[in-house]
């Protein structure tokens, strides 16, 4: 999951390379020289700058608080105000995020475009629950540190060979991400990352050039670019994995209300997963030929000491609001016991002196001891672990198994076929009471039922730690792109925006179209957060589908542009796990950029192609119809 992952993100590591000297003197005119407090100029520039962004919401939407965009339609024009407020608010953050999260509840009802009680229902809606319930059990499996013991159990039996860490790295990133945030899934590998890269820098006989800076290494950036990469791939596999498929899917659902069912959570994971995992291959073989072509490790006369052990990452509160992200290794002596082996009568009669001789060691044996130490800290598995396991294995396939992808006639309708189907027989009826939300709050509501241990007084899940870990300003940022999809619908400020758009891309044809579109929000969100982009581009992307122009199936274009949404490798600020990568001081922005970019091309070429060939069989994508549930639209 992850990864609800993503752009508010402060990086302070131009204070790293400061260096110390506690030698140096300061005499008394220095002292009084250097002020304790900012320089006043300074002071007033900050001011400055901090009202300007403030008041560049309110000042770029003023004007169109007047009909200005489409002559006797005021509310298209506040619409758009509104929006430019909150994109401008969200881009600069002279407030808080959640708290930008909350105008739409002020600002539509006194601009008459939406009533406060359909403002506020937009904000708890059915995958709001999907969202906190899935969050509850991601909250869980790092409580118990199920997450790591799942990691490094891979992680001892992959092998020790560069080309083997790497890409046992990037496939747990890829799968941890599909069930927990991305930036969960990133600063729980990283650690592990850094610690190996220093084990290795370590020993001056790496295939590394000696003395070579760490920053330089191919390894060191081809395992932290391959863990944050691996992680935004993984996200988009599935619904849950990142918040912009969420969003997807709760305004699929309030946009075309007749295609109920057509997106769930199956559908997604057996159009996305193969994407996502076909991606995961073309970025290992690029990483591949890019960094590790004739890398390899060499032996060492180093004994195994002084072995660098991985600290966790400062903990991150949610998938879009992360600040001071660092990552910290300690190096700790971890003596392994040493073989003295010396025939004393051979010593006397050579009359050599003997030393102790240290087992020669490879830097493979170095991660072997360090994956082996961290899994022994861990401990042995408990009963609170196997619980909480089979819960995870529960809700998944209660997930799979809600509706499959194929249907049972009976009479002159279709029935769908899984186990809520026996609902529908007791209720005889055919409407879908039964949710992906429905089955998130059930498996969340067992952890807190379910006890911790033989004694019974504690839980598995407790509600201050969900209250401290859940990132309640994502729920809020969710609720604001809900909202603002039933105010683009009311206003038909989508159907204005539609019209303009389609008078230039309903002259192209509809995959040249949607080339287009997947490579310009690619690249707006390589500087942008992915959920408010994706919550702004969706209804006016959903209505162009529709709009007389092109008449496409919405799908065609919404399902790739939300997995385009997910492809940015080019800057640190793109998603969290960038950031994170980063952060840990082995990754110059000059690596991401020509990394990432050749990246950003693939991913939405593979993402494009993908959907015209799978697009059919899967999601029913046909090109130049439009099914019936798309007929009947509440942007229209």
């Amino acid at each position: 999951m992850t990864d609800i992952q993503m752009h508010d993100v402060e990086l302070k590591d131009d204070m790293k390379n400061v260096p110390l000297n506690e030698n140096i003197e300061v005499t008394s005119d220095e002292q009084t020289d250097t002020p304790s407090t900012p320089a006043p100029s300074h002071r007033w520039r900050n001011r400055i700058i901090t009202t300007l962004k403030f008041l560049s919401g309110p000042l770029l939407a003023f004007p169109f608080m007047f009909d200005i965009l489409e002559p006797g339609k005021i509310e298209v024009s506040r619409c758009a105000a509104v929006t430019i407020w909150m994109g401008m608010w969200w881009l600069l953050e002279p407030v808080p995020l959640a708290c930008t999260c909350l105008l739409p509840t002020v600002l539509f009802p006194l601009t008459g475009l939406l009533s406060a009680s359909d403002v506020s229902s937009a904000y708890f809606g059915d995958l709001t629950f999907l969202f906190i319930g899935s969050y509850v059990m991601a909250i869980a499996l790092e409580k118990w540190e199920l997450h790591k013991r799942f990691a490094l159990i891979v992680l001892r039996g992959i092998g020790t060979k560069p080309k083997v860490i790497l890409f046992g790295f990037m496939l747990l990133s890829w799968f941890i991400s599909q069930w927990l945030s991305n930036s969960a899934a990133a600063a729980m590998l990283l650690p592990m990352a850094v610690a190996i890269i220093a084990s290795i820098q370590q020993n001056p006989q790496q295939a590394s050039p000696i003395n070579e800076p760490l920053a330089s290494d191919p390894f060191a950036k081809s395992i932290l670019l391959g863990i944050a990469y691996s992680c935004s791939i993984g996200g988009f596999a599935t619904l849950t994995g990142t918040g912009t498929n969420l969003m997807l899917a709760a305004q699929f659902k309030m946009l075309f209300p007749e295609g109920d069912g057509v997106l769930t959570y199956v559908r997604w994971y057996l159009f996305n997963a193969p994407l996502s995992l076909l991606m995961l291959f073309v970025l290992y073989i690029y990483f591949i030929l890019l960094f590790l072509r004739g890398y390899n490790f060499r032996s060492t006369s180093q004994p195994v000491s002084d072995v660098v052990v991985m600290k966790e990452i400062p903990e991150l509160e949610n998938k879009d609001t992360e600040t001071d992200i660092s990552v910290v290794v300690d190096p700790v002596d971890l003596t392994t016991e040493q073989s003295v082996v010396e025939n004393e009568n051979e010593q006397i009669r050579t009359g050599e002196e003997s030393n102790d001789k240290q087992q020669a060691s490879a830097p493979s044996d170095l991660i072997k001891e360090m994956f082996k130490r961290e899994y022994i800290n861990l401990g042995p598995w408990k009963q609170e672990h196997v619980i909480i396991s089979m819960l995870f294995v529960l809700m998944a396939l209660l997930w799979i198994t809600r509706e499959l992808p194929i249907s049972m006639e009976q009479g002159s309708e279709d029935h769908p076929v899984g186990w809520p189907f026996l609902i529908f027989w007791v209720k005889n009826s055919r409407k879908h009471y039964v949710s992906d939300g429905t089955v998130a709050i059930f498996i969340a509501a067992m952890l807190f039922i379910l006890p911790a241990g033989r004694g019974g007084r504690s839980r598995l899940m407790d509600w201050p730690t969900v209250h401290d870990k859940m990132p309640w300003s994502v729920i809020l940022l969710l609720g604001s792109g809900f909202a603002l999809s039933k105010a683009f619908a009311a206003s038909e400020f989508a159907d204005f925006v539609a019209r303009v758009v389609g008078e230039k891309g309903g002259q192209l044809h509809p995959y040249i179209l949607l080339i287009i579109l997947c490579f310009a929000v690619s690249v707006l969100t390589e500087f942008t957060s992915n959920v408010t982009t994706n919550s702004i581009l969706m209804p006016v992307i959903a209505t162009l589908s529709v709009s007389p122009s092109v008449r496409q199936n919405p799908l065609l274009f919404m399902v790739p542009t939300t997995i385009s949404c997910s492809l940015a490798f080019m800057t640190p600020i793109g998603t969290p796990p960038n950031a994170l990568a980063y952060a840990s001081g082995h990754i110059r922005m000059r690596d991401m950029v020509i990394t990432g970019i050749l990246l950003n091309a693939i991913g939405v070429l593979f993402t494009c192609c993908y959907t015209f060939a799978l697009g059919g069989p899967i999601l029913g994508i046909r090109l130049g119809e439009m099914p019936s549930w798309a007929n009947t639209t509440s942007t229209i």
